[in-house]
């Protein structure tokens, strides 16, 4: 018992004497850290204003956090904040332009809002870094429709075609 009493007590000694040493260590990171652990706790008491704030100072901390950054959108596009949303998006975009999944949610926005420069630049961002994938190509043509660019439509068939050469359901796609 008195063993326990004083290991007990050495310890509490340690921690009392390392403490501005700890506390001085901590770093902007762990400071980030600490905002978005709130941040996703203020969400699961349903406080998403709050959860918004401790994103938002976590971000200020750690500004090439993709996860972070990804919080944002979701908690500024599930507050209606939609044109925050789309700056955040932007910037994950910029931080992250070969995220497949990110980078075609940002086409979609800016196809709806017929933005076509601005989606064009994602899928041309996509295509250096994903150049066989099917989807991108298949999304640059909807683009290419829509500008009537018909010789760009006819490139970029040649380029699906040759992605998969023994792909049989291509002329149904084509119509």
């Amino acid at each position: 018992m008195i063993v326990l009493l004083f290991s007990t007590l050495r310890i509490l000694l340690i921690l009392f004497l390392c403490t501005p040493l700890l506390s001085s260590a901590v770093t902007e990171s762990s400071e980030a850290y600490e905002n978005y652990l709130k941040g996703e706790y203020a969400i699961l008491l349903y406080n998403f204003e709050e959860a918004e704030m401790y994103f938002s100072k976590a971000l200020l901390l750690s500004p090439h956090s993709p996860t972070i950054i990804k919080s944002l959108i979701d908690i500024t596009s599930y507050q209606g904040k939609y044109s925050d949303a789309l700056e955040y998006m932007e910037q994950l975009f910029y931080l992250e332009p070969n995220n497949k999944e990110s980078s075609l949610d940002l086409y979609e926005i800016y196809l709806q809002n017929d933005n076509f420069d601005a989606a064009n630049i994602i899928l041309d961002s996509l295509i250096i870094h994903h150049p066989d994938d099917q989807d991108i190509l298949f999304a640059k043509l909807n683009i290419q429709y829509a500008k009537k660019d018909w010789d760009a439509m006819l490139y970029t068939y040649k380029n699906i075609y040759l992605s998969d050469i023994n792909q049989s359901d291509i002329l149904k796609k084509i119509y």
